[in-house]
């Protein structure tokens, strides 16, 4: 009997071991698969802002269908790369950098 219960729980380690590992790769495919989404969705912002000439956020939240916070994300990155000027607050759209 007490070699059963020591296989047992020998063998319940393994699989509670194999189920981290799985948790893992999911884990890292879901930060994979974030980080792309955010990519097209920078890549269609950039795309936008040349387009129209500038952007705002609820340009941004309208045209991509995505959330206020998310959409200041992108503006902020946009920013940073000197695609679109820094908001001035007098503006309607945030225009092109020369």
């Amino acid at each position: 009997m007490e070699e059963l219960i020591k296989h047992l729980i020998k063998r319940l380690d393994e699989i509670d071991s194999k189920l981290k590992n799985i948790e893992e790769k999911i884990s890292q495919s879901e930060i994979i698969a974030s980080a792309q989404e955010e990519t097209k969705l920078y890549e269609k912002a950039e795309k936008l802002a040349m387009e129209l000439g500038g952007l705002d956020v609820g340009l941004l939240e309208n045209k991509l269908h995505i959330g206020e916070a998310r959409a200041e994300k992108l503006i902020d990155k946009l920013e940073a790369n000197g695609i679109i000027d820094p908001y001035l607050g007098n503006e309607d759209f945030e225009s092109i950098s020369n």
